[in-house]
């Protein structure tokens, strides 16, 4: 089980250029709740890559694909994100919600989530991760398909300086996005 979690845990790189919007070949700036949302879909590599710009600092942050018909938290597959006291770096986790209370790390088995980069400035957090479109553990993880109705998305957040993973409050957004879409206008 240690070796498990161990395997969960995904230390965030020093990202080794600043973040760069254009690189994404999809956007939603600005799209829910001062969040700004960016990906791009490898279908080569059955992989997505996503970057969220979060409006906070020195606080945890998680994205997470939550249940397809109603966009709530139970069932949802989550990667948070915690600054790290000593390093100050983001280490995220791989997390799953079988409830409304706070998630569960998924503690067996391969992560779904890798971290690219991140970067904290004095008003807000980037996040770069990429993921398998299909995942790895169908018992906490869910899979991103092109079902022509998007994919029901959730970012949350600390205030500033909240670091440990706590109730979000107000700190909560989710939406429907069309991941596939071909425009950068897929938000819904």
């Amino acid at each position: 089980a240690l070796l498990c979690l161990l395997l969960a845990t995904l230390t965030a790189n020093l990202a080794t250029a600043a973040f760069n919007p254009t690189s994404y070949a999809r956007a939603a700036p600005q799209l829910i709740g001062n969040i700004s949302f960016y990906w791009t879909i490898d279908a080569a590599n059955t992989t997505i890559s996503f970057a969220v710009v979060y409006p906070t600092t020195n606080a945890w942050v998680a994205f997470g694909l939550t249940e397809p018909a109603s966009g709530s938290m139970p069932g949802a597959d989550i990667a948070v994100g915690q600054p790290n006291s000593t390093t100050g770096l983001l280490t995220f986790d791989d997390y799953y919600a079988t409830a409304f209370v706070t998630p569960q790390k998924d503690g067996c088995g391969p992560s779904d989530w890798t971290v690219v980069s991140t970067e904290m400035t004095s008003s807000s957090t980037v996040v770069e991760l990429t993921r398998r479109l299909v995942a790895p553990d169908a018992a906490h993880d869910r899979s991103i398909v092109n079902d022509g109705i998007g994919t029901q998305v959730a970012f949350a957040y600390g205030d500033r300086n909240t670091p440990i993973l706590s109730y979000h409050g107000k700190n909560v957004h989710n939406t429907r996005v069309n991941l596939f879409a071909v425009s950068s206008a897929a938000a819904r």
